[in-house]
């Protein structure tokens, strides 16, 4: 299931011989589930997959095979046989329900020998293999191309018709299966994130078939953000052929009372008048949630809950407040919810996806080891497929997958890709074939900030316990005439009604509030002796929004004010400065409000604003508060120029026109990818690993220079001109107040 995933290479390895005379070794215990439990950095479970190498797992589907040979599953008749007839489907009923085990895993002794150790399938996994219909690839082309694989031979030349057959057993299904037979044991729900064309739709109709038709009184939901991913093409269409094709050819044929498009019910009702109910009486709803209905599961008393395409569903936070409820009483979970979909596409449509597959213990989904993403073992993540498990070509006939294969023959497809002059082709196509979760939730960029690095900050900023405990939020407020910060976690119940949650999304999500908060990684450094914050060590960059609005029409189309607390470089401070220490993202009422907030900062960093001075209002603000002095004036490279063109004062603020702003694109991305020190692993520590705002980081990879708006990116610019100005400013030591010159504490050693 990852990329290191050795299976198909040492069946490969093994001699013919040695593997038609493996004997069946009833010593070795059953292997009923491939999951081992790791701890993750909070001493919490993590489930991970152990590597098997699959053979002979063709028994597993020989009912299906009869099928596929004769037209029929048994020769038996229902009136002459009935006996017969009976047990054999009494036999397959209980397959469906319990499994199946058969000698079907290569083991290696502790003497070094091989042999074979009993494998278990789950049921649902049975009667997909052998009772689920599905269009494939030809058994006949898939020939073809293993032999040409092996031989070293191109395989990009060969097509053909899919044609209508079983499935065949792959490793990445039996991966899944378990999965969700592990969920249910742990009472947990499971999110799935994936790559394209791994057959869901099929598997997942299959599993709700299999419980409407297995299980009475039962209920399973099928919900999907647009309706086109259930019917007429989607889950909902492929649950109701798997049942059609059960009624035509097994003995499990059922009468229904509903049957439409989008609600599936079965039993029946007698001749009298009554209009009672008898019979199995389950049923599959298909819900869509579009174009604002989270709530469209609520209420269904569900058993099964399977959420189609959730990487293209930007309600999925708000279907997951609405629907779990319904899968559990009190502390028990009384039914499964499956989540899954893939990347792609717009990212403000798969964010509450991302969170899930990245936080699935929060809301109560199985947690795996992230073995996918570089250097995130121990942390968590949901069930992931990455493009090369079960991909078709690139699986033998025992369903190893051929992971080198499959690896190779993608980064031949990103090189093409990789030539076209659309710029967003490779990435597109990148995330939907991903090797790792990070590559499905990779967001489009224009390749003009450190993308990778990034990416992997992003992961960090959302999940790094350390990170998230020296982030704080809260409001400034004055306290007998000083500004101090207070926290969320310490206000009362008064205070917090003047309390806004951070904004962490961009572009601004409509169910966001606008006004933002003040965020702070670290608080101000004072000196020990004097209890004061040394001059010129804090500075404040600001890009301010142009007019005011109100703040309940504000969407991801408007610009946001932000600012930055940025930390100079010194001598003092635990981390030597040169980071942004604090910021404040948002659109209160008016500018007035936001300007307050500002000179708040600016009071309590002991800090000087540099600000864009082509809109906004903080130059009146300040001349209207007597503040003034706290506003930067022009930088010298730019006032000199403005003396060539018979200006005669210096100005407040920076006006950054575009060539300002394509030189500051530069500035910063080089500032970012300031190397300042080695990491445990000796990796490379950039300024870009100590910048924690995570709407930041999101803009960053976004960014482009034709269209949008990129508040934290024009701020950080500005930010660029003040480090250039500031660079031989010194930071003077507050003195000593006058009169403790004798203090033991400022007394010399010697």
């Amino acid at each position: 299931m990852h990329i290191d995933y050795k299976s198909f290479d040492i069946l490969q390895s093994l001699p013919p011989d040695l593997l038609v005379s493996l004997n069946v070794d009833e010593t070795l215990p059953t292997i009923t589930t491939p999951y081992t439990t790791v701890k993750d950095f909070n001493e919490d479970d993590l489930y991970e997959p152990i590597d098997l190498v699959f053979y002979n797992t063709e028994e597993f589907s020989a009912t299906g095979r009869t099928f596929l040979e004769t037209g029929k599953y048994t020769n038996f008749h229902p009136i002459y046989n009935k006996k017969e007839y009976d047990a054999f489907w009494d036999k397959e009923e209980t397959r469906r329900k319990e499994g199946l085990t058969l000698p079907a895993v290569i083991s290696k002794r502790d003497d070094g020998s091989y042999c074979l150790q009993n494998l278990h399938i789950t049921g649902e996994h049975y009667g997909y293999l052998n009772f689920a219909l599905i269009k494939r690839v030809s058994k006949k082309t898939l020939d073809a191309i293993n032999d040409k694989i092996a031989n070293g031979e191109d395989i990009s030349e060969l097509s053909d018709q899919k044609e209508t057959s079983l499935p065949q057993f792959f490793d990445s299904d039996y991966y899944y299966f378990k999965a969700i037979e592990l969920a249910r044991k742990k009472g947990k729900h499971l999110v799935v994130g994936k790559a394209r064309r791994k057959g869901y739709s099929y598997k997942n109709g299959w599993l709700a078939a299999n419980k409407a038709d297995l299980v009475r009184n039962s209920t399973t939901v099928l919900g999907a953000y647009h309706a086109d991913s259930l019917y007429p093409e989607g889950t909902m269409t492929m649950a109701d052929n798997y049942l059609q094709d059960i009624a035509k050819n097994t003995d499990w044929a059922k009468r229904r009372l509903l049957n439409r498009e989008e609600f599936i019910k079965f039993g029946f009702k007698k001749n009298d008048g009554l209009g009672i109910e008898y019979g199995f009486k389950s049923r599959i709803i298909a819900v869509s949630f579009a174009t604002n209905n989270p709530g469209a599961a609520r209420g269904k008393d569900s058993d099964f809950v399977l959420l189609e395409e959730s990487g293209k569903n930007p309600l999925l936070s708000e279907v997951l407040s609405s629907t779990l409820p319904t899968l559990g009483a009190g502390v028990f979970a009384t039914g499964l919810m499956i989540v899954f979909g893939t990347g792609g596409g717009e990212d403000k449509q798969w964010e509450g996806f991302e969170d899930l597959m990245y936080s699935p213990s929060a809301d109560g989904f199985l947690a795996f080891n992230n073995i996918w993403d570089k250097d995130s073992r121990g942390t968590e993540c949901g069930f992931f497929v990455a493009t090369y498990m079960g991909k078709e070509g690139f699986v033998d006939r025992h369903g190893n997958s051929n992971v080198t294969g499959a690896v190779d023959y993608e980064h031949k497809m990103r090189a093409m890709k990789k030539k076209s002059r659309k710029a967003t082709k490779l990435s597109d196509y990148v995330m939907e074939e991903p090797f790792t979760p990070r590559e499905a939730f990779s967001r489009n960029s224009s390749g003009i900030f450190q993308q990778e690095e990034f990416e992997e900050q992003l992961r960090r900023v959302q999940h790094d316990p350390d990170i998230k405990a020296i982030t704080r939020s809260g409001n400034l407020v004055t306290v007998k005439g000083k500004v101090t910060f207070k926290d969320k976690m310490f206000m009362t119940d008064a205070e917090l009604k003047h309390y806004h949650e951070p904004i962490t999304n961009f572009p601004l999500k409509k169910t966001d509030d606008p006004h933002g908060c003040f965020v702070m990684w670290s608080p101000p450094y004072r000196d020990r002796m004097t209890g004061m914050i040394p001059e010129n060590l804090y500075r404040i960059w600001h890009d301010p929004f142009a007019i005011d609005k109100d703040g309940k029409n504000i969407t991801g189309r408007d610009s946001l004010g932000v600012f930055y607390v940025y930390e100079r470089n010194n001598i003092y401070t635990p981390g030597k400065g040169d980071r942004i220490v604090a910021a404040f993202r948002g659109r209160p009422d008016s500018t007035d409000e936001f300007n307050e907030i500002l000179f708040k900062a600016a009071d309590y960093y002991n800090a000087i604003i540099m600000f864009e001075n082509d809109r906004g209002d903080v130059k009146n603000y300040a001349k209207k508060n007597t503040r003034l002095h706290q506003l930067a004036d022009e930088p010298d490279v730019v006032w000199k120029k403005a003396l060539q063109t018979n200006k005669t004062g210096r100005n407040k603020g920076i006006s950054i026109n575009m060539n300002r702003k394509l030189d500051g694109v530069i500035y910063a991305r080089d500032w970012f990818g300031l190397k300042r020190g080695q990491g445990e692993n000796d990796e490379s520590l950039l300024n870009l690993h100590y910048f924690y705002d995570e709407p930041g980081i999101k803009e960053l990879l976004r960014f482009n220079l034709e269209k949008g708006n990129f508040d934290a990116v024009s701020t950080i610019i500005v930010g660029q001109y003040d480090i250039k100005e500031q660079f031989h400013t010194e930071i003077e030591k507050p003195s000593t107040p006058e009169g403790d010159e004798d203090n033991i504490f400022n007394r010399a050693y010697y």
